[in-house]
Formats: C-alpha cells, structure tokens, sequence
C-alpha cells in the first residue's frame, strides 16, 4: 500500500514469523531487501516527517529495529543506499566548509569509512545527487556538475580507494518506483 508522506510515495510491509506481525510503516526507495536468508533491511520516514531512519527487521528475533541516520545526511534530495550485504551505506553528507561531500559508513552504526573532497553543488531544486551499490564492495555516486555533466565518484571497499571522474551519459536511472 502506497501512501504519501513528505510528498514521497511510502510503503507499508508486514512480516510475519510464528504467530507474531510486526508491521514498518512509512518504508522508501531504495526498495528495502533480504541480506542472508531472513534479515530485511531499508529506510522509513520516521514520525517527524522528513526525518529518515534505516531499520533491520530478523523476524524470528523479534520487532524490527530502527536506527537513526547520522545527522550530516541531507534531507530527501540525497540518496541513501544501503550495500547488498549491509555492512555499509553511502550518501552525500553536508559539510558547513565544503558544502556537499560523499561519505561512506558501515552500517547500521555509522563509522567512518571514506570521505570525499567537496562535491559540485548545484542550485537546483531537484535530486542531483544519486548513489548506488555495483555489488558489496563497489558503488558509484553521481552529482549534476551542469547540464550535460555529472561528476562520478567509485569506490572499492576492499581497495580502499575512491575514484572521480566526468560523465556525460545524462542523469542515471537509478531510482525505483515503489
């Protein structure tokens, strides 16, 4: 069931385990997913409106879990990914001297793993910034320079090593409706 909250389409899931449900309401894209054979991961708008959280739900340990996103995590115009085997996240962070910044953390706790120089910035009012996991350890992050540009960021994990570059393939379609 799709609702609107934030002007953001919502999801409501409901997982079922024994004779106990627990339902996670306000769930947003990425889609959340099943790392190993039964834990759930994603990201939900909390309560306060534009305030995300991620949440992990095992159902045979009981309730999901909700744990906060770092605070220097933009607000809805920023992607949040969780990696595939959710070890890790990464988005665009704000930083009051650099402005936008890409940030790597493990997940769900939030250390530091890698951090980029500053980010383009554009003045838009649109989602320039868009993030996503190749596989477990690689993952790409994409900024609109201008136009025709888009600056890309890869990473490898177990490299230990972040790569810029400039595209000019258009904005990524890596958005999913629920």
């Amino acid at each position: 069931m799709a609702t609107e909250m934030a002007e953001v389409p919502t999801m409501t899931i409901e997982i079922a385990h024994d004779e106990r449900r627990d339902t996670i309401r306000g769930v947003i894209n990425p889609a959340p997913f099943v790392v190993g054979d039964s834990m759930l991961v994603g990201i939900v708008f909390r309560d306060s409106g534009d305030d995300r959280a991620f949440f992990r739900a095992i159902p045979a340990r009981g309730a999901p879990t909700i744990h906060p996103i770092l605070d220097d995590v933009g607000q809805t115009f920023t992607d949040v990914v969780i990696s595939p085997n959710a070890r890790a996240s990464v988005y665009v962070a704000y930083d009051p001297k650099l402005h936008g910044v890409m940030v790597l953390r493990s997940w769900p706790y939030g250390a530091l793993l890698a951090r980029s120089g500053a980010i383009p910035d554009c003045s838009c009012d649109v989602d320039t910034h868009h993030a996503r996991w190749v596989n477990a350890d690689s993952f790409e992050l994409v900024t609109q320079i201008d136009t025709l540009r888009w600056e890309r960021i890869s990473g490898s994990i177990s490299a230990r090593k972040l790569w810029v570059d400039t595209t000019r393939t258009g904005e990524p379609d890596w958005h999913q409706r629920p």
